[in-house]
């Protein structure tokens, strides 16, 4: 979902061409939808401690998708923002795990 996403998004850029702050919010909502797919895939079978699962598929996501897009960009540094997003990840992984568990 991530690649699709984003090779969506750098094709729409190349077109029309669009703002750093709608790159970021396009960005975020890709992240989003990844995650939730994510936690759906990890809890279908057992939804206990979806907090948790939900919230470790956040972290690993986040970390991997920053892995991989710092190998294809040929940069790797972690900053104070990575960290943020790592948090950020593991809380939105946790929410998609509750809205997960509660959904049928």
């Amino acid at each position: 979902i991530s690649v699709v996403g984003v090779l969506v998004l750098a094709l729409i850029y190349r077109m029309v061409g669009m703002s750093d702050v709608a790159i970021k919010v396009v960005n975020q909502c890709i992240k989003v939808v990844s995650i939730l797919v994510g936690v759906m895939v990890c809890i279908r079978r057992d939804k206990s401690r979806a907090l948790i699962k939900g919230a470790v598929v956040g972290v690993c996501y986040t970390v991997l998708t920053y892995l991989i897009f710092s190998l294809l960009s040929s940069s790797f540094g972690i900053g104070l923002n990575m960290v943020f997003d790592i948090i950020l990840g593991g809380i939105m992984g946790g929410i998609c795990g509750i809205i997960g568990s509660n959904t049928k």
